[in-house]
Protein backbone atom coordinates (compact mmCIF):
# COMPACT_ATOMS: atom_id res chain seq x y z
CA UNK A 1 0.00 0.00 0.00
CA UNK A 2 2.94 2.33 0.65
CA UNK A 3 3.95 2.09 -3.03
CA UNK A 4 0.52 3.31 -4.10
CA UNK A 5 0.70 6.25 -1.67
CA UNK A 6 4.17 7.14 -2.98
CA UNK A 7 2.82 7.01 -6.52
CA UNK A 8 -0.04 9.40 -5.63
CA UNK A 9 2.48 11.79 -4.05
CA UNK A 10 4.39 11.82 -7.34
CA UNK A 11 1.13 12.43 -9.24
CA UNK A 12 0.37 15.43 -7.04
CA UNK A 13 3.67 17.00 -8.07
CA UNK A 14 2.46 17.24 -11.66
CA UNK A 15 1.05 20.70 -12.19
CA UNK A 16 -0.37 22.72 -15.04
CA UNK A 17 3.09 24.00 -15.97
CA UNK A 18 3.97 20.70 -17.66
CA UNK A 19 4.28 21.32 -21.42
CA UNK A 20 1.45 18.94 -22.36
CA UNK A 21 0.83 20.85 -25.62
CA UNK A 22 4.42 20.14 -26.71
CA UNK A 23 4.26 16.41 -26.08
CA UNK A 24 3.55 14.56 -29.32
CA UNK A 25 4.17 10.85 -28.71
CA UNK A 26 2.80 8.12 -30.92
CA UNK A 27 -0.86 7.26 -30.39
CA UNK A 28 -1.17 4.15 -28.21
CA UNK A 29 -4.85 3.57 -28.94
CA UNK A 30 -8.08 3.51 -27.03
CA UNK A 31 -8.32 1.93 -23.58
CA UNK A 32 -11.95 2.88 -23.00
CA UNK A 33 -11.55 6.29 -21.34
CA UNK A 34 -14.52 8.63 -21.66
CA UNK A 35 -15.97 11.76 -20.06
CA UNK A 36 -19.71 12.42 -19.82
CA UNK A 37 -21.45 15.82 -20.03
CA UNK A 38 -21.03 16.38 -16.27
CA UNK A 39 -17.27 15.84 -16.41
CA UNK A 40 -17.46 12.33 -14.93
CA UNK A 41 -14.59 10.15 -16.14
CA UNK A 42 -15.15 6.49 -17.02
CA UNK A 43 -12.82 3.59 -17.79
CA UNK A 44 -14.47 0.86 -19.85
CA UNK A 45 -17.89 2.06 -18.69
CA UNK A 46 -17.08 2.17 -14.95
CA UNK A 47 -16.73 5.53 -13.15
CA UNK A 48 -13.24 6.62 -12.16
CA UNK A 49 -13.75 7.11 -8.43
CA UNK A 50 -10.27 7.98 -7.20
CA UNK A 51 -9.99 11.76 -7.09
CA UNK A 52 -6.19 11.49 -7.42
CA UNK A 53 -6.51 9.67 -10.76
CA UNK A 54 -9.12 12.14 -12.01
CA UNK A 55 -6.86 15.06 -11.12
CA UNK A 56 -3.86 13.42 -12.79
CA UNK A 57 -5.74 12.68 -16.00
CA UNK A 58 -7.12 16.23 -16.09
CA UNK A 59 -3.58 17.63 -15.86
CA UNK A 60 -2.46 15.45 -18.77
CA UNK A 61 -5.49 16.09 -21.01
CA UNK A 62 -4.85 17.58 -24.43
CA UNK A 63 -7.13 18.54 -27.30
CA UNK A 64 -6.17 18.13 -30.96
CA UNK A 65 -8.91 19.37 -33.27
CA UNK A 66 -12.10 17.67 -32.04
CA UNK A 67 -10.25 14.82 -30.33
CA UNK A 68 -8.98 14.52 -26.77
CA UNK A 69 -6.03 12.57 -25.39
CA UNK A 70 -4.27 11.86 -22.12
CA UNK A 71 -0.59 12.35 -22.95
CA UNK A 72 2.79 11.81 -21.37
CA UNK A 73 6.11 12.35 -23.10
CA UNK A 74 5.92 8.72 -24.28
CA UNK A 75 2.23 7.79 -24.57
CA UNK A 76 -0.94 9.19 -26.08
CA UNK A 77 -4.30 7.60 -25.23
CA UNK A 78 -7.69 8.53 -26.72
CA UNK A 79 -10.45 9.94 -24.53
CA UNK A 80 -14.04 10.18 -25.80
CA UNK A 81 -15.65 13.41 -24.58
CA UNK A 82 -19.44 13.82 -24.62
CA UNK A 83 -19.69 17.62 -24.38
CA UNK A 84 -16.67 19.24 -22.73
CA UNK A 85 -13.99 17.54 -20.61
CA UNK A 86 -14.63 19.60 -17.47
CA UNK A 87 -17.69 20.89 -15.66
CA UNK A 88 -18.20 23.89 -13.39
CA UNK A 89 -20.04 22.23 -10.51
CA UNK A 90 -20.09 25.04 -7.92
CA UNK A 91 -19.79 28.79 -7.88
CA UNK A 92 -19.71 31.41 -5.17
CA UNK A 93 -20.19 35.11 -5.64
CA UNK A 94 -17.97 37.27 -3.47
CA UNK A 95 -17.58 41.02 -3.24
CA UNK A 96 -14.06 42.45 -3.39
CA UNK A 97 -13.75 46.24 -3.21
CA UNK A 98 -17.52 46.44 -3.81
CA UNK A 99 -17.19 44.53 -7.09
CA UNK A 100 -18.58 41.06 -7.80
CA UNK A 101 -16.15 38.18 -8.25
CA UNK A 102 -17.41 34.68 -9.10
CA UNK A 103 -15.25 31.82 -7.81
CA UNK A 104 -15.85 28.56 -9.69
CA UNK A 105 -15.04 24.96 -8.77
CA UNK A 106 -14.55 22.28 -11.39
CA UNK A 107 -15.45 18.61 -11.04
CA UNK A 108 -11.69 18.04 -10.52
CA UNK A 109 -11.80 20.29 -7.41
CA UNK A 110 -9.71 22.96 -9.12
CA UNK A 111 -10.89 26.53 -8.57
CA UNK A 112 -10.60 29.70 -10.62
CA UNK A 113 -12.14 33.14 -10.82
CA UNK A 114 -14.46 33.89 -13.72
CA UNK A 115 -12.42 36.61 -15.41
CA UNK A 116 -10.70 37.70 -18.60
CA UNK A 117 -8.27 34.78 -18.13
CA UNK A 118 -11.11 32.29 -17.51
CA UNK A 119 -14.00 33.70 -19.53
CA UNK A 120 -17.58 32.55 -19.77
CA UNK A 121 -18.31 32.13 -23.48
CA UNK A 122 -21.66 31.97 -25.25
CA UNK A 123 -22.34 30.94 -28.86
CA UNK A 124 -26.02 31.03 -29.89
CA UNK A 125 -25.11 29.48 -33.26
CA UNK A 126 -24.20 26.20 -31.54
CA UNK A 127 -27.01 23.76 -32.36
CA UNK A 128 -26.57 21.72 -29.15
CA UNK A 129 -27.98 23.82 -26.26
CA UNK A 130 -25.61 22.12 -23.81
CA UNK A 131 -22.65 23.42 -25.81
CA UNK A 132 -23.85 27.03 -26.15
CA UNK A 133 -22.31 28.16 -22.86
CA UNK A 134 -18.89 27.20 -21.47
CA UNK A 135 -15.87 28.53 -19.58
CA UNK A 136 -12.49 28.47 -21.24
CA UNK A 137 -9.96 27.15 -18.72
CA UNK A 138 -6.38 25.90 -18.76
CA UNK A 139 -4.69 25.24 -22.11
CA UNK A 140 -7.82 26.43 -23.93
CA UNK A 141 -9.87 23.46 -22.76
CA UNK A 142 -13.56 24.01 -22.05
CA UNK A 143 -15.71 23.40 -19.02
CA UNK A 144 -19.45 22.88 -19.30
CA UNK A 145 -21.68 24.71 -16.86
CA UNK A 146 -23.62 22.37 -14.57
CA UNK A 147 -27.33 23.05 -14.78
CA UNK A 148 -27.54 24.14 -11.12
CA UNK A 149 -24.71 26.65 -11.61
CA UNK A 150 -26.31 27.96 -14.80
CA UNK A 151 -29.65 28.50 -13.02
CA UNK A 152 -27.85 30.23 -10.16
CA UNK A 153 -26.15 32.58 -12.62
CA UNK A 154 -29.41 33.11 -14.55
CA UNK A 155 -31.12 34.17 -11.33
CA UNK A 156 -28.38 36.76 -10.78
CA UNK A 157 -28.17 37.91 -14.43
CA UNK A 158 -28.96 41.46 -15.47
CA UNK A 159 -30.70 42.41 -18.70
CA UNK A 160 -28.49 44.71 -20.79
CA UNK A 161 -28.11 45.89 -24.37
CA UNK A 162 -25.21 44.67 -26.47
CA UNK A 163 -24.86 45.36 -30.19
CA UNK A 164 -28.53 46.36 -30.29
CA UNK A 165 -29.72 43.09 -28.73
CA UNK A 166 -31.16 42.39 -25.30
CA UNK A 167 -28.85 40.01 -23.45
CA UNK A 168 -28.72 38.47 -20.00
CA UNK A 169 -25.29 38.86 -18.49
CA UNK A 170 -23.34 38.38 -15.29
CA UNK A 171 -20.35 40.35 -14.03
CA UNK A 172 -17.18 39.05 -12.42
CA UNK A 173 -13.72 40.57 -12.07
CA UNK A 174 -14.72 43.75 -13.94
CA UNK A 175 -15.83 41.67 -16.95
CA UNK A 176 -19.35 41.26 -18.29
CA UNK A 177 -20.24 37.81 -19.63
CA UNK A 178 -23.26 36.94 -21.77
CA UNK A 179 -25.33 34.12 -20.35
CA UNK A 180 -27.99 34.22 -23.07
CA UNK A 181 -30.14 36.37 -25.34
CA UNK A 182 -33.54 37.66 -24.35
CA UNK A 183 -36.04 36.01 -26.66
Amino acid sequence: MQDLQDLFKQFNQIDDSYPVEQWNPNHCGDIGLSIDRNGQWFHQGSPVKRQEILQLFSKLLKQEGNEYFVVTPHEKISVKVSTYPFCVVLSEKQWIDDKPVIICRLNTQETFTLSQNYPLCFDPRESDPEKQCWVTIKRGLRAAIHRNVYYEWAQDAKETQQDGQCVWSITSSDCEFILGYNA
